[in-house]
């Protein structure tokens, strides 16, 4: 069996080591969702803030701090290409530092 694209089922999915962390919020635990929504290619994403605040129905802020709490927790790593617009890793470490 090949790999789901949630991308065409058009859901997210968080998996269940991410949700059993009591240390990160909720709302963390969806943006990773998101985020893994978004996955191209090899842990990568890149979409804007304003385009997961839209599909997570809040606020650039709040993905934001979302953002920022992943990165803390080590479940994310990111590098800025552009205003409100990022490069994720899904995979810690992703970053070629």
């Amino acid at each position: 069996m090949g790999r789901i694209n949630m991308w065409e089922l058009k859901t997210s999915l968080t998996p269940n080591w991410v949700m059993r962390d009591e240390d990160i919020s909720h709302t963390a635990k969806c943006c990773y969702g998101m985020l893994a929504l978004y996955e191209s290619t090899y842990g990568k994403c890149t979409p804007f803030i304003h385009s997961l605040a839209k599909d997570l129905g809040t606020t650039e802020e709040k993905v934001e701090n979302c953002i920022e709490e992943l990165i803390k927790f080590d479940y994310i790593d990111m590098k800025k290409l552009s205003k409100n617009h990022y490069e994720f890793f899904l995979e810690p470490g992703g970053i070629e530092r």
